[in-house]
């Protein structure tokens, strides 16, 4: 029988508040009595489990340490058969450092003629009550403060882990940065890669065909066979120029200009171009809808997207096949999902392109719009086709879907919206060179071949032509020359003194002068004079420059 007193209490002042108190361990034993309770019920207090006595008189079963809890703080009558019927009232309290219920009572009688049946005594009870009450309440606040400080300390693990955690993470983040940095330029310098080669091969094939042309029409002697050559290498350089073009798209340095045009026209005129690319395999047929007519688009980026799609499907059909190029109407009332998109309601014609070849899994299905990408071997393409074919699509407000299974073939359709308006005019239409020979040209142009051949080819055209390197040497010309102008060409991009800068000098000493910007790539031009100024992309034609003129 263990008699030590719990550890919050002086064992004087527990004993005299409390001379019948005890304590109930987890597994049921009865611990720590109080000296009158020890001194009536002397051994027999340890023989028995607590929880096998119905010691309490109450109507809620208790079957363990868990249940004696709950009564934690609630009066309670105990009745303990080692006590010969002497019956305490009082309240368990629970100590979280001895993980025991203490029991802090008195005897509860009713009369006091049963204190001499029951060998009771006055200072059996407590003097005070409101000592009994004063204990319990220094009890449960040291139960209180006992749990604070074990929460503190829980809290104190749990941050230092967090600390620890926060600047693992923060390496971990570090690390991670770094890396996807080092993929991504890895993967820049891939893409890179891809390009220059792409770029490279067809760049090689249109100057072998120049080159060889050249060779071949200086050394013709009938001047019908030089034309021939001649006819050869503009068709090259129109090649080169397609090559160019889509890079500048892909990069939206190139604007497109959208316009009202025939949808029927547009795919027919792609097709006529692609004969000498398709084999005697291959076979494009036509079923163009009478009712999708009109879009609006950029005519020559739209015939680039027709002509893009035909010859991959024409390669992916290496034992050829049928091209088949549908259009239709479609009028949505409602949204549709589209390849990394949603289509909205509205009026659509739309392009289908479906060929019968190998078609693509889902994992290639899932890039053949990524820039640079290609399944073409190494050299065979620049992986700008799609990209581009996407991002005109995208500027004409318009939406592409896929559908492609392995060896089911693919099928492209290219949505646009519908209109009833009339159609405008092509702006590259070809107008008619007029030899006049009173109109008076400067042009600046820093490259000393292409200036040549450009003021060659305007003095051909009826311009007569007055030449300058940069833009300081065209101000000296401007202010030095008797006759006055009636056009500045100026190339963009010049050391110095740049073509923009040079076109704000001119304005402000010549208002009246018409200007021609000209440039590798278009830019986003923006002039309060925008009516006296014009922006051509390089290469450009003589029919080109005069429609820009006269459009002044």
């Amino acid at each position: 029988m263990n008699s030590a007193k719990p550890e919050f209490l002086a064992s004087e002042i527990l004993d005299r508040a409390f001379p019948f108190h005890f304590a109930v361990t987890t597994e049921g034993r009865i611990t720590h009595a109080g000296p009158r309770l020890h001194q009536i019920a002397g051994t027999l207090l340890g023989t028995t489990s607590f929880f096998d006595l119905n010691a309490l008189d109450s109507t809620l079963p208790m079957r363990d340490f868990n249940d004696l809890r709950s009564m934690d703080g609630e009066m309670q009558v105990v009745e303990l058969p080692s006590l010969n019927g002497i019956r305490l009232r009082g309240q368990f309290i629970f100590q979280k450092h001895t993980e025991t219920m203490l029991f802090l009572g008195h005897p509860w009688i009713t009369d006091l003629s049963e204190l001499e049946g029951h060998g009771l005594l006055l200072h059996d009870f407590p003097a005070n009550s409101g000592v009994a009450e004063l204990l319990i309440l220094l009890q449960a606040r040291n139960n209180s403060v006992e749990e604070m400080r074990g929460l503190a300390a829980r809290v104190r693990e749990a941050s230092k882990q967090l600390e620890v955690r926060n600047l693992e993470l923060e390496d971990e983040l570090t690390n991670r940065a770094r890396l996807e940095e080092q993929l991504l330029q890895s993967q820049k310098m891939q893409a890179i890669g891809q390009l220059a080669s792409g770029v490279a091969h067809d760049f090689n094939n249109v100057l072998l065909a120049i080159s060889g042309h050249a060779t071949l029409g200086c050394a013709a002697e009938d001047i019908t066979f030089a034309r021939r050559h001649f006819h050869a290498i503009q068709e090259a350089s129109t090649q080169a120029a397609d090559i160019t073009a889509r890079l500048l798209v892909y990069a939206r340095q190139k604007q497109i200009e959208i316009v009202n045009i025939n949808l029927e026209k547009a795919i027919k005129e792609s097709i006529s171009m692609l004969g000498p690319l398709m084999s005697d395999e291959v076979h494009i047929e036509l079923d163009l809808d009478p009712n999708a007519t009109n879009v609006r688009s950029d005519s020559v980026a739209l015939q680039q997207v027709i002509v893009n799609l035909i010859v991959n499907a024409r390669d992916s059909m290496p034992k050829g096949g049928i091209i088949s190029v549908r259009t239709r109407h479609e009028e949505a009332y409602s949204p549709q999902d589209m390849f990394g998109s949603s289509r909205p309601p509205g009026s659509w014609n739309v392009i289908e392109v479906a060929d019968s070849g190998i078609g693509m899994d889902e994992t290639t299905l899932s890039r053949i719009f990524e820039p640079f990408f290609s399944t073409k071997e190494a050299g065979k393409g620049t992986g700008l086709g799609l990209s581009t074919v996407w991002g005109i699509v995208e500027r004409s407000s318009g939406y592409i879907d896929v559908v492609s299974k392995p060896e089911k073939g693919t099928t492209f359709s290219i949505h646009l919206p519908s209109i009833d308006e009339p159609l405008d005019q092509d702006v590259r239409t070809p107008t008619s060179t007029t030899h006049n020979s009173c109109r008076r040209m400067l042009l600046v142009e820093d490259d000393d071949l292409v200036r040549r051949t450009i003021s060659e080819v305007l003095t051909y055209a009826g311009w007569s032509v007055v030449s300058a390197s940069c833009g300081e040497q065209a101000l000296q010309k401007l202010q030095s020359n008797d006759c006055t102008f009636d056009l500045l060409v100026t190339d963009l991009s010049m050391p110095g003194m740049s073509g923009r800068e040079l076109g704000k000098a001119v304005r402000a000493s010549h208002p009246e002068l018409k200007i021609i910007y000209v440039s590798g790539f278009d830019p986003d031009f923006d002039d309060p004079r925008a009516e006296s100024i014009k922006v051509l992309s390089k290469p450009f034609t003589m029919e080109e420059l005069e429609h820009a003129y006269n459009a002044l």
